[in-house]
């Protein structure tokens, strides 16, 4: 669900790491989650039925580009029938 919905997953990420011994204030966390979930069940991508179903992916990226940090950049794009999304 984190794929499809990033501004989740930060808070999903940070509530998960405390599986194993949770407290009262993880609980009203996940709840809190849960609940803008609820509310966004109307909102996303419309998927429509086809004859042809394609997924096509472009990806760019940069090995170490910037010359003073040597950080890389990456970047990326997903074409399903007739929606795109890129998963962050």
């Amino acid at each position: 669900m984190t794929t499809t919905q990033p501004d989740i997953m930060y808070g999903v990420d940070i509530v998960s790491r405390f599986m194993k011994t949770p407290r009262q204030s993880h609980l009203q966390a996940t709840k809190h989650i849960l609940r803008h979930v609820k509310g966004m069940q109307n909102d996303g991508i419309f998927y429509s039925c086809a004859n042809k179903i394609e997924l096509i992916g472009y990806i760019d990226n940069d090995w170490a580009g910037d010359i003073e940090k040597r950080k890389s950049t990456l970047g990326y794009v997903f074409h399903f029938s007739f929606s795109v999304f890129s998963p962050s």
